[in-house]
């Protein structure tokens, strides 16, 4: 956290509020000093979202303490789309 804020500005499509702390994946891989991996929904402030696959790690310098991170968010609405037809195609079948 900086000065009581979190790291993450985002905000989350089911709330109009940042992320709190600990539900941030940029502050969970900074106590781990690890990798954090998963998925979120990020909503705009015009009200559209974004389903994003992330992934955090913290940054270290020469005496191992950590310093930052390097964040990576990808776009997965068709991956998730494309997932959601699968399964509908499959549970179909499934109940044919």
């Amino acid at each position: 956290m900086h000065g009581g804020r979190t790291r993450c500005s985002p905000r989350r499509a089911t709330r109009a509020a940042p992320f709190p702390p600990g539900d941030c994946a940029i502050d969970r891989a900074f106590p781990a000093n690890g990798r954090v991996q998963g998925e979120e929904v990020f909503g705009h402030e015009d009200g559209s979202i974004d389903p994003m696959a992330l992934t955090a790690s913290p940054v270290r310098d020469a005496a191992a303490n950590v310093f930052g991170a390097v964040v990576g968010l990808r776009g997965i609405r068709e991956e998730r789309a494309a997932r959601e037809r699968q399964d509908l195609l499959a549970n179909g079948w499934a109940a044919a």
